[in-house]
C-alpha cells in the first residue's frame, strides 16, 4: 500500500507541477508586449510545446490505486486497478491457415475499474503489397480471409 500512495503522490506533484508552470507561463504572456522580439515569441513557443509533451506523457502513464475490502473479522481482500489508460493488446500470434490468417492477443495486466473487457475495441490494420484490411472488433482475435501467396504482410493491433 505504501508503494502505490507515493506513486499516487508522485503523480500528484508532477501534475502540480506542470500546472504551475503552465498558470506562470499564462501570466508571463498576458505581461508581454507583442514588440519585435521574436526571440522572446520562439522562446515563449518552447516553453508551451514542451510542456505541452510533459503533460501528455503524464497523461499517458497508468495510475495504479488498490481496492480493499474486508471480509468478516479479519479477512482483507487487496485488488489492485488502474484508474486511467486502456489495456494493451499482448501475445500477439498469427497462424496461416490455408488462405486464412488468424491473429489472437491478449491483454496486459492492466486491471481497469468499472470497465469490463468486452466494452474494449480494438482496431486492426493489415497492411500487404496490393491494398490494406481494416477492420474493428471488441473480440480478441480476428480471421482475415484474403490471404495470398508470396505477398508480406505487417499487422498491427491497438486498442
Amino acid at each position: 500500500m505504501n508503494e502505490i500512495k507515493n506513486e499516487l503522490e508522485d503523480y500528484l506533484t508532477k501534475s502540480k507541477n506542470i500546472l504551475l508552470t503552465c498558470e506562470n507561463l499564462h501570466k508571463s504572456i498576458e505581461n508581454y508586449e507583442s514588440g519585435n522580439n521574436d526571440m522572446k515569441t520562439l522562446y515563449f513557443i518552447s516553453i508551451i510545446h514542451h510542456n505541452n509533451e510533459k503533460a501528455c506523457n503524464l497523461l499517458k502513464t497508468k495510475i495504479k490505486n488498490i481496492n480493499i475490502s474486508w471480509c468478516y473479522d479479519s479477512f482483507a481482500n487487496y485488488e489492485n486497478y488502474y484508474f486511467n489508460g486502456i489495456p494493451i493488446p499482448k501475445d500477439i500470434k498469427i497462424e496461416r491457415i490455408g488462405e486464412q490468417i488468424n491473429v489472437n492477443w491478449d491483454l496486459d495486466d492492466s486491471t481497469l475499474k468499472d470497465i469490463e473487457s468486452k466494452d474494449i475495441k480494438f482496431f486492426i490494420l493489415i497492411k500487404g503489397n496490393i491494398f490494406d484490411w481494416i477492420e474493428k472488433t471488441t473480440n480478441k482475435n480476428i480471421i482475415f480471409d484474403k490471404c495470398y501467396e508470396n505477398i508480406n504482410y505487417e499487422i498491427k493491433v491497438r486498442s
